[in-house]
C-alpha cells in the first residue's frame, strides 16, 4: 500500500476565482482614483477661471448678467422705445399691411427706384404711412441719442427671451417703407430723416449681450447700408447730405473690443445655465443631461473653449475669418469621429464662431461698398464727372482699403451715363466679377447704381 500524497491547499489570494475578481477590481480602483484626481484638478482650474471672470466684472450668472446689462445701457428713452416696440408690433400685424406693403409684407418692389414708372401700391403705402406718421415721429424723436436702450429682460441662461431686440426688426421695416416712399416722391430731407433714424435704431439695440443680439444688430446695420445704396440710384442728395451719409457709414467700433464683449456675454449665459440652472435639456437619459454637466472636466473644457475664442478678433477684421476657421479646425478637428464626455458641453452650447465671424466680415464689406458708392457721387458733384478709376477717390478722402473687400479684392467699377459699383455675390464670396453683373433679387449680388 503506497503512501497518499499530502493535499496542498493554495492560499486564497492565489486561487483563480479570487484573481478573476481581484485583478479587474484593482484596475477599476486605479482608474477611479486617476479619474477622481483628474476631476479634482479640473474643478480647481474651472473655479479659478470663474473667479477671474468675476473679478473682471463680467457676467457669470443671471444677477451679474443683469447688472452688466444695466451698466451698459441707458434708461433715457426706455419708456418711449418700449412704446415704439409695442406700436410697431401692432402696426405690422395686419392682413392689409402684409398684402400691400413692401419690406413689412409681401408686396413686390422693383429692383431699383424709378419715379417715372408707376408704383401700383403707392396709394396704399402713402395712406398707411399717413396713419403711421405719429409712430414714425416718435422713432425720429428718440433715435438721435446713439445709446443702447435699456429694456426689461429676465435673464435665464441660454433660455433668456430677447423679444425687444427681435422686435426692433419691425421698427426697421417701418423705416424702410418710409424711406422708400420718400425716395420715390423725391423728398430727400424726409428720406434723410428715415436714414438717421435707422442709424439711431442700430445704436438703440446694440446690446452686445450674446451672439443672437449682435447678429440682429448686424442685420439692422445691413438694412441701413442697403437703403443708402438704393438711394444713390436717384440724383437727389446735396453735398452736405452726402457728407452726412458718409458719417453714418464711418466705422463705429473696434471689432476686437466688440468680439470680446459679445463672447463674454455669451459665456455668461452659458455659465448661468450650467452653474445655476443645472442645464434644462430633456434628452431622455436617466437624470437628464444634468449629470454630465456636473463633471468638472466637461465644465472646464467648455470654459476653455471660450477662453481660446476671446482673442480671435484682436488682430482686426482682416484676420477674423481666418482665425475663426483656424480655431474651429484646431479645437474641433480632433473630435471628429470620436466620442468624448468632455465634448458634450461644447456640442450642446458652443456658438457657431465661424458663421458669426463671416457675418461680421460681410457687414464690413457692405460698409466699405456703401462708403465707396457715396464717395463716387461726392466726386461727381465736385468734379462734374464720375471718376475713371476708384483710386481717384483719394481726392474725396478715401484710402485704398475703403474700396476693397476685407480679403483685399478691389470692388468692380464701371460707368457710362451712370456709375456702377459691385461686390461679390453671397453665393460666391471669393469671386469678384470682372464684368458688371445683373442686379439680383434679395441682395444676392451687391450692385450699386449711382446717378
Amino acid at each position: 500500500m503506497t503512501d497518499k500524497q499530502p493535499i496542498v491547499r493554495k492560499s486564497f489570494w492565489k486561487r483563480k476565482a479570487f484573481l478573476f475578481v481581484a485583478i479587474p477590481m484593482s484596475i477599476a480602483m486605479m482608474v477611479f482614483v486617476y479619474f477622481a484626481a483628474v476631476q479634482f484638478q479640473a474643478a480647481r482650474r474651472f473655479k479659478a477661471e470663474v473667479e477671474r471672470i468675476r473679478l473682471a466684472n463680467l457676467p457669470i450668472d443671471s444677477q451679474s448678467q443683469n447688472d452688466w446689462f444695466i451698466a451698459n445701457t441707458s434708461r433715457e428713452h426706455s419708456d418711449v422705445w418700449a412704446e415704439i416696440i409695442l406700436l410697431s408690433n401692432v402696426a405690422t400685424d395686419e392682413s392689409d399691411v402684409m398684402e400691400n406693403l413692401p419690406y413689412i409684407g409681401t408686396a413686390e418692389l422693383p429692383l431699383s427706384i424709378d419715379p417715372d414708372q408707376p408704383w401700383a401700391n403707392e396709394p396704399m403705402v402713402a395712406q398707411w404711412l399717413e396713419m403711421t406718421k405719429p409712430l414714425i415721429e416718435k422713432i425720429h424723436a428718440v433715435s438721435g441719442s446713439k445709446a443702447p436702450t435699456w429694456q426689461p429682460l429676465r435673464f435665464e441662461g441660454v433660455m433668456t427671451l430677447l423679444e425687444p431686440v427681435q422686435s426692433s426688426r419691425n421698427i426697421a421695416r417701418i423705416l424702410q417703407v418710409e424711406i422708400e416712399h420718400a425716395l420715390y416722391v423725391g423728398d430727400s430731407e424726409r428720406a434723410m430723416r428715415g436714414l438717421r433714424s435707422l442709424d439711431g435704431l442700430v445704436y438703440a439695440f446694440d446690446w452686445k449681450i450674446c451672439l443672437v443680439t449682435d447678429l440682429v444688430t448686424t442685420a439692422l446695420r445691413g438694412i441701413h447700408f442697403s437703403m443708402i445704396q438704393r438711394s444713390l440710384g436717384l440724383d437727389i442728395w446735396t453735398v452736405e447730405q452726402l457728407a452726412e451719409l458718409s458719417a453714418q457709414v464711418t466705422e463705429k467700433q473696434d471689432v476686437g473690443d466688440r468680439w470680446r464683449t459679445v463672447i463674454a456675454g455669451e459665456r455668461g449665459l452659458m455659465l448661468d445655465e450650467v452653474l445655476t440652472r443645472g442645464v434644462r435639456i430633456d434628452d431622455g437619459l436617466p437624470g437628464g443631461i444634468k449629470f454630465f454637466f456636473s463633471i468638472p472636466s466637461v465644465r472646464e473644457r467648455l470654459l476653455f473653449a471660450y477662453l481660446q475664442v476671446e482673442p480671435i478678433a484682436d488682430q482686426g477684421i482682416e484676420s477674423l475669418a481666418k482665425n475663426a476657421a483656424t480655431f474651429e479646425k484646431q479645437f474641433f478637428g480632433d473630435t471628429a469621429g470620436r466620442f468624448s464626455i468632455d465634448d458634450i458641453g461644447i456640442n450642446l452650447f458652443f456658438p457657431a464662431i465661424q458663421a458669426y465671424a463671416s457675418a461680421l466680415v460681410r457687414l464690413e464689406d457692405s460698409r466699405r461698398l456703401t462708403l465707396t458708392a457715396i464717395a463716387i457721387k461726392r466726386y461727381q458733384l465736385a468734379n462734374g464727372q464720375f471718376p475713371e478709376r476708384l483710386k481717384q477717390l483719394k481726392d474725396v478722402g478715401l484710402k485704398p482699403s475703403d474700396w476693397m473687400t476685407v480679403p483685399g479684392n478691389e470692388f468692380g467699377y464701371d460707368k457710362d451715363e451712370a456709375a456702377y459699383l459691385w461686390s461679390y455675390s453671397f453665393r460666391e464670396p471669393k469671386v469678384m466679377p470682372q464684368e458688371r453683373p445683373e442686379l439680383e433679387e434679395n441682395g444676392m449680388q451687391q450692385l450699386v447704381t449711382i446717378r
